[in-house]
């Protein structure tokens, strides 16, 4: 299992050039597969699920999760996302 690499609190931006969508959170809350009730298979697929509150952009005011892929990748909706968590913080 991943080590937590985004912790509770911190702001972060992500960007999908899949569909032009960007913008600004806050980590709301960081959960495993195994919080999720997923089979330890799962593990194979998604490492982590960060729940977000969207500060700017088109996800500004509304809560969404971002999947921490273990291929690398971070997915929202499905779509590559890459995500820069804030210095500072």
């Amino acid at each position: 299992m991943l080590e937590n690499p985004i912790k509770v609190g911190q702001q972060f931006s992500w960007d999908c050039q899949a569909n032009g969508t960007a913008g600004e959170a806050v980590v709301a809350g960081v959960r495993n597969d195994r919080q999720e009730g997923l089979s330890p298979e799962a593990e194979e697929y998604i490492a982590l699920w960060i729940d977000a509150n969207g500060l700017t952009g088109s996800r500004a005011q509304r809560s969404f999760e971002i999947l921490l892929g273990t291929d690398g990748q971070s997915y929202l909706d499905g779509a590559a996302v890459t995500i820069e968590v804030q210095s500072g913080n």
